[in-house]
């Protein structure tokens, strides 16, 4: 969609919700004593539901930093009793959908249904938490998957180039071990699912987000169903937090593709919490759609339009900054040369007035639409970005004064915050292209996997 549409589009969205008041969740206590934060949403027919747990355990175990992602598979198998192939048909069956997913760091469950199929899915939950895991034979198909899924994932490019950058930046980061060696998943045994939901899903490690039309009242009860086989105190562990050390160089993947795909990042000086809203509208002045920096210069030096991007990646105790493009392989030294100096440009010279307007009201309209309308997303929602700051240590309701944020934003102040604390460079390059020969590369590698060699 190109920006003239996602304008209108925005501006549409916007006068529909001008009115409404930023997201609060209200803490609420059930009548079993669960603590809960609750937002009332009489206009929806639906309620939403996330709940987290700080994690970590797997990350202090070597050789079975994957145990998070094991364990919330298992789960699923374990939630329908081994009745259904899966929890999402269990979950179908009452009229709702839900998620099980982890970062190592955390895990994370959703759930979308009405009142009714709330309660109905409180049994479900109750197998997830107390019921026998499953067998060796399902634990074996799960392990295997993961291992399937690792490299599904390796294919794309752009994502094993980031992986290769943290591989290099955080050798040992326990979050990229499952990935550097997914065969690791094999050697996680039911023993330590079991250990890992003991000591993760616990009463005094949950943080629960609600919002529907539902009272409190009504939901505080099926928390109490819900959490009812948790035990008390949990036994989770910190994640660790390792610092980005990469030297800036250029590594070339050799690898046949019919583009080359580039990517360049740092590490960043930016913090948690409210300030990387003002980052993420910088950046996507550079590179986030084809009115970019980054698209004109593209378009500029090489006569065609080509994809770029640009932004955050979603690492909070890591804040690096990136920006990338997959262009033809024969003009791709051209590309790098382009890209390099637009960045440079936008950097030294800051974002215009209009390019930070632009994005500013495009990044409302998609908050405005997340917030209050009604898509039932479980990727997408209040409830699950209120749990995910809650366990990332931010205070609580941090991040949905979006729109007075967003409103305050200027060239001024935006250009004056990507001086301050995003590098000039040089930054650490990638590429994965047919050949290193066009480049000027430090370092030449056939996988990702080698880049150990690239120190």
């Amino acid at each position: 969609m190109r920006l003239t549409a996602l304008a209108a589009a925005a501006l549409a969205l916007m006068s529909s919700v001008a009115l409404a008041e930023a997201p609060h969740f209200e803490p609420r206590k059930s009548p079993g004593g669960i603590e809960f934060w609750y937002r009332a949403r009489p206009d929806l027919t639906k309620d939403t539901f996330a709940a987290g747990w700080r994690d970590g355990v797997g990350f202090t175990l070597p050789g079975k930093e994957g145990l998070s992602r094991v364990g919330g598979r298992m789960l699923w198998r374990a939630g329908t009793l081994h009745l259904f192939d899966d929890l999402f048909s269990a979950l179908r069956g009452i009229g709702a959908h839900a998620n099980i997913y982890t970062n190592g760091s955390a895990t994370f469950a959703t759930l979308v249904g009405s009142l009714r199929n709330f309660d109905a899915a409180a049994g479900l939950a109750n197998n997830i938490l107390a019921a026998p895991l499953p067998g060796e034979s399902d634990l074996e198909r799960i392990e295997d998957g993961l291992v399937k899924s690792v490299g599904d994932a390796e294919q794309n490019p752009e994502l094993a180039l980031e992986w290769a950058a943290r591989r290099l930046g955080q050798p040992k980061a326990p979050g990229n071990a499952p990935y550097y060696n997914p065969a690791a998943y094999s050697t996680i045994a039911r023993e330590d699912v079991e250990t890992w939901r003991r000591r993760v899903l616990a009463r005094d490690n949950l943080t629960i987000a609600v919002e529907g039309p539902s009272s409190a009242d009504e939901l505080g009860r099926i928390f109490d169903r819900l959490a009812q086989p948790l035990p008390e105190k949990s036994d989770a562990v910190a994640a660790p937090e390792m610092a980005f050390s990469a030297r800036p160089q250029t590594i070339v993947i050799e690898s046949a593709r019919e583009q080359t795909s580039i990517l360049a990042i740092t590490p960043t000086r930016i913090g948690r919490g409210p300030e990387r809203l003002r980052f993420v509208v910088a950046l996507q002045t550079l590179g986030g759609g084809a009115d970019s920096r980054l698209a004109a210069a593209l378009r500029e030096k090489l006569g065609d339009a080509y994809e770029t991007r640009a932004g955050l990646t979603d690492d909070r105790s890591n804040e690096l900054a990136f920006y990338g493009a997959r262009v033809a392989n024969d003009r791709a030294p051209e590309a790098l040369a382009a890209m390099r100096a637009a960045f440079a440009a936008w950097r030294d010279n800051g974002a215009r007035a209009a390019e930070v307007e632009a994005t500013a009201s495009r990044l409302k309209a998609s908050f405005d639409e997340r917030y209050f309308g009604d898509r039932y997303s479980e990727e997408e929602n209040a409830p699950r970005d209120f749990v995910e700051i809650v366990l990332a240590g931010q205070p609580a309701n941090t991040g949905f004064d979006y729109a007075e944020r967003l409103a305050s934003f200027t060239a001024d102040n935006v250009n004056a915050a990507v001086r301050a604390k995003i590098p000039a460079g040089p930054w650490l390059t990638l590429i994965m292209a047919p050949s290193a020969a066009p480049f000027h590369a430090d370092c030449v590698i056939k996988s990702w996997r080698e880049v150990d060699k690239c120190r």
